[in-house]
């Protein structure tokens, strides 16, 4: 049965990424089930030493100093109903650490994942450039992209946040030559649409990302450089 458990939470947080381009409500409900999983899975087979470090206690001070200062709120219930649930990102972290000690692949498939949404999303932004809308119909407003399924304008936020993440496992799993034209492929269509999805804030965490890129990555220096000048031309 923990293999099976093992199985159904390793999926849950592969296909976590691939959830976020569909609005708030599937990713929560894939973190919520994965915590929960997890914490039947610390309980029925005595996983405690997942517990018994300065991480976990740094997380339970972190979520009790929350709770705690929603009391001095003018909104008691409502920031409650916020912050209280707050344990399941705890439960979701040590739950990766969990799947990765216990599942062989778990990084390969997950990378992959990742990958593919990272492609599905530079798709979308595209369509919504020729289309005006995203993929269930919702117009694309004042220019901004849309998530594929989802009225929320975050696409570029989507990919500049989870860009270094992209980067460090491609690092991990694909770092060979043969692979440098996807690497450099999927560089400069996070540029692009990153910046025609007009969120200053994606844009300036995607420059950030690439800054620290050119200072601590030594292999990827030349194509980061490339792939942002070919962005640059696009």
């Amino acid at each position: 049965m923990q293999a099976r458990l093992n199985l159904i939470l390793s999926s849950l947080i592969i296909l976590l990424p691939l959830a976020l381009l569909t609005g708030p409500f599937i990713p929560d409900l894939f973190a919520s089930v994965s915590a929960l999983i997890f914490l039947f899975i610390l309980i029925k087979y005595n996983e405690t030493k997942y517990l018994k470090n300065i991480y976990f206690y740094l997380g339970i001070l972190f979520i009790a100093y929350l709770i705690v200062s929603t009391i001095n709120s003018e909104f008691i219930l409502f920031s409650l109903k916020s912050t209280s649930f707050y344990f399941r990102f705890l439960l979701l972290s040590l739950a990766v650490w969990y799947v990765l000690d216990n599942q062989k692949n778990f990084i390969k498939y997950f990378t992959i994942s990742l990958i593919i949404s990272f492609f599905l999303a530079t798709i979308a932004g595209i369509y919504q450039l020729y289309f005006g809308q995203n993929f269930i119909g919702i117009e694309t407003p004042d220019a901004r992209l849309l998530l594929i399924a989802s009225d929320q304008a975050l696409l570029g936020n989507y990919l500049s946040r989870l860009f270094p993440l992209l980067v460090g496992l491609i690092i991990l799993n694909f770092n060979n030559k043969k692979m440098y034209f996807l690497i450099i492929t999927i560089f400069i269509s996070i540029d692009v649409i990153t910046y025609l999805s007009g969120e200053r804030t994606a844009i300036m965490l995607l420059l950030v990302s690439s800054l620290f890129i050119l200072i601590f990555v030594k292999q990827f220096r030349l194509i980061r450089l490339l792939s942002f000048f070919i962005s640059i031309s696009i």
